[in-house]
Parts: C-alpha cells; sequence; structure tokens
C-alpha cells in the first residue's frame, strides 16, 4: 500500500553519525489507538505512544512491563453559548460567576498522581 508509512534513513552528514545504530526507521501513522494495539499484538509495530485506556489491563497482562505509561499533561477548552437556553436562564448565566476545574487522575492510565 503507497503512503502508509515515513521512512527516515541516517544522515551521512551528522556530526557523530559514525555511532548512530539505525540505518533507519520506519513510521506507521494509525489513526485508530485499538487498530495499533491490535498491530502492536500481532508484531507489526514496535512501539505504539498512544494505548487505549480500556485496553490498558489486558495489555499489561499479555506484555507485563513492556507495556509503560507515563504522565500526561492536557489543556480543554470547552465553548458555550451562554445566550441560549438553558444557561441564559441559569445561575450560570454570567461567565464570570462559573468556574470549572478539570481534574486528570493519573491512577486512571497507571501512572501516580
Amino acid at each position: 500500500m503507497s503512503n502508509d508509512h515515513i521512512t527516515v534513513s541516517k544522515n551521512p552528514n551528522y556530526w557523530d553519525a559514525a555511532n548512530v545504530k539505525l540505518d533507519a526507521v520506519n513510521f506507521y501513522p494509525t489513526e485508530d489507538r485499538s487498530t495499533a494495539a491490535k498491530r502492536f499484538e500481532a508484531g507489526e509495530l514496535d512501539s505504539n505512544d498512544d494505548l487505549p485506556t480500556e485496553q490498558l489491563a489486558d495489555l499489561r497482562a499479555k506484555f507485563g512491563d513492556q507495556v509503560k505509561t507515563g504522565p500526561f499533561l492536557g489543556t480543554y477548552y470547552y465553548a458555550v453559548k451562554w445566550d441560549k437556553p438553558p444557561w441564559a436562564t441559569s445561575s450560570f448565566a454570567a461567565p464570570s460567576r462559573w468556574r470549572s476545574t478539570a481534574t486528570f487522575s493519573p491512577r486512571r492510565s497507571g501512572g501516580t498522581p
């Protein structure tokens, strides 16, 4: 299949090219996390940085300490039309009075708080 991967090759002009151990690396972009996990299980991928949270326990049971998760920091924005119902008639009508704190539990993904 054409255009299914990106190959990067060792640069012979790199200042320390003699000590670079890999000649090339293939990257396989995968949009679906479950598909990427299946490709990893089948041996088609050597690594994957976006595992499906709902499959972590099964993947850890199957692959042990090969499955590693680290902390993740993300920022999320929510747009709310304050001038439309139900917000316009509620106590949330003034955005300056409304404040939300979203929390992420690193325990869910196997990290530590």
